[in-house]
């Protein structure tokens, strides 16, 4: 897909001429939405993306990242993985699936 949203160029284009030149932006919707940050989370070796994606969108993505990126849709409940989890190349926090069940039954009562 190429970007054609005036925002995404701009950034793009600055991404480009920076020191960042070896990155290459791809515009991409994942299950539907372009809240990609919210909903992915993800670093040099990997990225994980919600169940609702939609098998076009792991298809576009696979194409548009350099060969050695894996790209695993998660089969969790939960959908904005970059609200649960953070993480950079060497370790990730990850918010645990114990916490919402207790939160789950909580507000249940």
């Amino acid at each position: 897909m190429p970007i054609t949203s005036p925002l995404c160029r701009s950034y793009s284009d600055q991404l480009c001429t920076s020191h960042f030149s070896h990155l290459h932006p791809t515009q991409a919707s994942i299950a539907g939405t372009r809240i990609v940050g919210r909903i992915t989370v993800g670093n040099k070796n990997g990225l994980l993306v919600p169940s609702a994606t939609t098998d076009q969108e792991l298809l576009h993505l696979r194409n548009a990242l350099p060969e050695g990126i894996l790209i695993q849709r998660t089969e969790e409940r939960l959908s904005a993985l970059g609200n649960c989890v953070a993480c950079n190349d060497h370790a990730a926090l990850i918010h645990t699936v114990e916490l919402i069940q207790e939160s789950s039954s909580d507000s249940m009562m």
